[in-house]
């Protein structure tokens, strides 16, 4: 940013994150790109682009003309919250403007509606830092019905998620059925970490979170699972989806379900390709056909759980010339590769050690030999 220097606190970056994401349609775009235009907008539409102007100088730092613009602006029509907003922006932001910090200006703004977002940003802010946190989460409501799946309202969610009582607010908010449910649902995007934090917040039944049904939840138990954290995944999908909840540490063990519809967010994921064949077989009963014809030892099916830190065991019935050729392994994030394997599955069970992380992912390997092996009835029990 030029021309200004921005005041250190809160208030200023929830301010400054919603100054870059509002900023007039249509013609005050056009006014932004080609200043020189403006000179031909009929005086009657010049507020529009005087507000245009504002903000755009707010997004450089250029709190003066910012504010010689705003208040242009605000002189024009004096009904209009954007114009008080824009002054008090300039106010919380500019740290040399001094005075109350944009207080006046947002109250102005404030007493003519509740459609204006940054006016909403600043008193989201003010209301969470004064422990007012029922009036915080109707303004950050404000705001995610007008910019559901923007940054800053998510960046303002997570605030709100940070503290016990916000979560009560936003469990509150959740059960009133607002348009911005699904944009919050999704709305982690990328971040892991948001992920997972939402999960467990939404998964809190002391929270006071309404149980939102399977459908609404899935697609976060999806994202969950595939980054194989089962523990969250399962905490949630019990909570919101109790119907469709999985008992015992493997989901579909005799691979009832595999590669269906019903197969739910836990099932199997098959690593089958070229040289490996993985294939269900049988009728009412089924069960899962495996051949390895290449000549290394290949990953052929992998499912995340959830295991307590230590030695487990897995057993099943494998059927075929060598049912030795099947092992299993654990990883954190993906499956690990063969090694030092103690034991079988198919005799008295095979040994795994379970690192306990949230993350693990246990897998079943194939190693090469002539002939197929069936494989049906997996369990995983503790030592």
């Amino acid at each position: 940013m030029t021309g200004g220097r921005i005041r250190a606190g809160v208030a200023g970056f929830a301010i400054l994150l919603f100054v870059l994401l509002v900023l007039a349609s249509g013609l005050d775009r056009y006014s932004q790109h080609e200043p020189g235009a403006i000179r031909l907008i009929p005086d009657t539409f010049r507020v529009s682009a005087a507000r245009s102007l504002a903000a755009s100088a707010l997004t450089r730092g250029d709190f003066p003309e910012a504010e010689r613009q705003a208040r242009a602006a605000t002189k024009r029509d004096p009904l209009d919250p954007r114009g008080p907003a824009f002054l008090g922006a300039v106010a919380a932001l500019d740290s040399s403007a001094g005075g109350d910090g944009g207080d006046a200006a947002f109250r102005a703004a404030a007493k003519l509606g509740w459609r204006e977002m940054i006016t909403q940003a600043y008193w989201f802010d003010r209301d969470l830092r004064e422990d007012r946190i029922a009036a915080a989460a109707l303004r950050l409501d404000a705001i995610l019905r007008a910019n559901p799946r923007s940054e800053a309202a998510q960046t303002f969610l997570g605030m709100l998620e940070a503290r016990e009582d916000g979560r009560r607010a936003l469990a509150e908010r959740l059960r009133s059925g607002p348009a911005w449910a699904e944009a919050y649902l999704s709305g982690y995007a990328g971040d892991v970490e948001m992920l997972r934090a939402r999960a467990r917040f939404l998964a809190s039944r002391s929270a006071g979170v309404p149980e939102l049904g399977c459908e609404r939840v899935l697609p976060m138990v999806r994202a969950l699972s595939s980054r194989a954290y089962r523990g969250e995944a399962e905490a949630l999908w019990q909570v919101h989806c109790p119907a469709g909840a999985t008992a015992g540490a493997l989901s579909d063990p005799g691979f009832d379900k595999f590669a269906s519809d019903e197969s739910g967010p836990f099932g199997w994921q098959r690593h089958g390709a070229g040289d490996v064949r993985v294939s269900p077989v049988g009728g009412k009963e089924r069960m899962i056909e495996l051949a390895n014809r290449s000549s290394v030892t290949r990953l052929v099916l992998s499912q995340p759980v959830a295991l307590t830190q230590g030695a487990h065991t897995v057993t099943g019935s494998v059927t075929g010339l060598k049912p030795a050729l099947l092992v299993a392994t654990l990883g954190c994030g993906h499956p690990e590769r063969p090694s030092n394997v103690s034991g079988a599955i198919a005799a008295s069970g095979q040994r795994i050690d379970a690192k306990g992380c949230a993350n693990e992912v246990l897998g079943l390997w194939m190693r090469p030999g002539e002939g197929a092996l069936t494989v049906d009835d997996l369990r995983i029990d503790g030592n």
